[in-house]
């Protein structure tokens, strides 16, 4: 029986000796994650298109500049029977004409009711696509922060586990002791097996949770977290100078980027109202061209000269309701942009004032936990002293020990849950 128990503690230390062979800190973790994270990419893409959007909206406010060069053979060919009605006798002729063209045209748009809007409105979309971008970012950031916490607590409840797993294998042991001297009943060495059975289904539960939660880490970083990494544990701060939540508000409407990108949007779909109206109005564009044409040979005179130049405007009356359509649809696109932006307002309230309350009951559990692990330590103290002196049972001390564990592991916890409610803080002003 002592042997099983040893090679079960030495089971339960084997992952925690075979990590180490990678570390990894959480800023580390932060710039895989901005490097790798397929949320990222995606809205970079968007960024990209957008971009593209604006060169093409350029271009219909720039000229179109384009150079025409050609050569034309033209033929005539007189048959004798034209040759005979035409009164000529003579045999049938071919009349060869060529002609050479280098022009170079320009075309400019000079009014047109759309180009403002569509230059504009491409000018705030992707605007609002490097917002929508860079809030990406910081909920990327947000995310990795809380997978990474929750990762290190797994693995943390992994060990704490694996300790009480311990402390039991050896209490198993120390009662079968007393069992074969005859100071304990067999019900002691029954409840000590179901303890210990009790604390390989929690270590083993564990386990399987540090797996799940370093897969969706993996997600985050865009790099497989193997059972060989090592996360550094990161103690953050736990002075924090909370400012009154109307101080977050604010903050969070001059900074948060989605809500930048959503009042960009509500300004894009006012535009896109006039652009859907270019055809109630005139277009007026100016055409021009400058170059030689010339005939049998190609030459560079004034004879050959040719220029030309044109102002052409287009009205369109009526085109089947096809204006109104446009302009109605753009209109309720406005509407709905209007009341995103409001029901938006009341979300960054609402996401302040729960991450500013969430930040004052961590301080308080962090304060309490630190105060029970104290006592918890005291406690433990003082029962291995009465144990000492026969005053206490082992199996005292071992409920000591739990408790103190316990403690221990429930103040670091409270310190990370503090740290990820001010991140959450930060998201929710959009400073992280």
């Amino acid at each position: 029986m002592k042997k099983k128990i040893v090679f079960f503690y030495i089971l339960l230390l084997m992952p925690t000796f075979c990590l180490g062979k990678e570390l990894l800190t959480l800023e580390q973790a932060l710039t895989l994650s901005q490097q790798h994270s397929p949320y990222l990419k995606a809205a970079k893409y968007e960024m990209d298109t957008t971009k593209a959007g604006l060169l093409e909206a350029w271009s219909k406010v720039l000229p179109s500049i384009s150079i025409e060069a050609s050569r034309a053979r033209y033929d005539s060919y007189q048959t004798r029977f034209f040759s005979e009605i035409l009164g000529q006798g003579s045999a049938p002729t071919s009349i060869v004409n060529d002609t050479y063209t280098l022009k170079a045209n320009v075309t400019q748009p000079i009014f047109n009711t759309a180009l403002y809007p569509t230059l504009k409105g491409a000018g705030l979309s992707h605007r609002a696509a490097l917002d929508t971008f860079r809030r990406a970012q910081q909920t990327v950031r947000y995310d990795t922060i809380v997978s990474f916490a929750q990762v290190d607590n797994t693995i943390n409840k992994s060990k704490l586990a694996s300790e009480n797993a311990t402390i039991l294998s050896r209490h198993l042991e120390t009662v079968n002791i007393r069992f074969r001297k005859g100071l304990l009943p067999y019900e002691a060495v029954l409840n000590a097996k179901v303890s210990l059975k009790q604390a390989e289904t929690e270590y083993k539960s564990s386990l399987r949770d540090t797996n799940l939660a370093r897969n969706q880490f993996n997600i985050h970083i865009g790099r497989p977290l193997t059972d060989k990494t090592t996360l550094i544990p990161f103690i953050p701060s736990q002075n924090i100078e909370l400012k009154p939540k109307e101080t977050y508000i604010t903050l969070a409407f001059e900074n948060r980027p989605d809500y930048q990108a959503l009042t960009k949007l509500k300004i894009l779909h006012q535009y896109n109202i006039s652009i859907n109206r270019k055809d109630a109005w005139p277009i007026v564009t100016a055409t021009g061209s400058y170059g030689y044409i010339n005939g049998q040979e190609f030459t560079l005179d004034d004879a050959s000269r040719d220029w030309f130049w044109n102002i052409s405007a287009t009205w369109t009356l009526f085109n089947g309701f096809a204006t109104k359509s446009k302009v109605d649809v753009a209109k309720i696109k406005y509407k709905n942009t209007l009341l995103s932006h409001s029901l938006m307002e009341d979300t960054i309230r609402l996401e302040v004032e729960n991450a500013h309350l969430s930040i004052q009951v961590a301080q308080s559990n962090v304060h309490t936990s630190a105060i029970s692990s104290k006592l918890a330590g005291i406690r433990l103290q003082k029962m291995q002293v009465k144990f000492r002196s026969g005053k206490a049972s082992n199996q005292e001390v071992l409920d000591a020990q739990f408790a103190n564990n316990q403690a221990k592991n429930s103040h670091l916890l409270a310190i990370k849950n503090l740290h990820i409610s001010t991140a959450k803080l930060n998201t929710a002003v959009g400073n992280i």
